[in-house]
């Protein structure tokens, strides 16, 4: 074989392992994540608490438990609405109805359980959260109340990106597909 066969072969090889080494980068997420912190009326944290997440429309639940710091997660969680509970010995249960979660929302949620008989139970109707706290990014949910009601020209779904905050249409006809998102 000559030099320039070889070079060649080793340079395809080569190629082929990196393009195996690149990991799939995810481009749009389809779920929310529901976290917090457990702790007691004195406000220390409760390590252990079991913590249940139950999906409103299709009773679907998801079990947890507190780390050492009393930290819990659900870090992939479809869009809906949520009763999440929190049990310990010791404790009243503690229930929070209604919570709402949308596509890429991570909402936080802090519990914060009372001394008592365990046949006890708190009922909490939760409200979602005014401000995102744990990160920097925007997004919108358009429900379908508000899809139904708007005028939307060939119901192109381009148009509906137009109604969020900080999207517009780039310089050209109305009929361009070119958007700007924050800049």
């Amino acid at each position: 074989m000559n030099r320039m066969t070889i070079l060649a072969r080793r340079a395809s090889q080569v190629a082929c392992l990196m393009l195996c080494s690149i990991s799939p980068i995810p481009a749009q997420v389809s779920t929310g994540s529901i976290a917090g912190l457990v702790a007691d009326e004195s406000h220390a944290v409760v390590p252990s608490a079991a913590v249940t997440l139950i999906n409103r429309d299709t009773g679907v639940q998801k079990s947890a438990k507190t780390d050492a710091a009393g930290f819990f997660a659900f870090p992939i969680v479809p869009p809906g609405i949520y009763t999440l509970r929190a049990e310990m010995q010791g404790f009243r249960t503690y229930e929070a109805t209604g919570l709402e979660v949308q596509v890429a929302q991570q909402v936080k949620h802090d519990i914060q359980l009372k001394v008592g008989d365990t046949s006890t139970k708190l009922e909490v109707v939760a409200t979602t959260p005014v401000l995102e706290q744990r990160n920097a990014e925007i997004g919108q949910v358009i429900g379908q109340k508000e899809l139904a009601e708007l005028p939307l020209n060939g119901r192109n779904f381009l148009d509906l990106a137009k109604i969020v905050p900080g999207v517009t249409e780039l310089a050209g006809s109305s009929q361009s597909n070119g958007l700007s998102i924050n800049g």
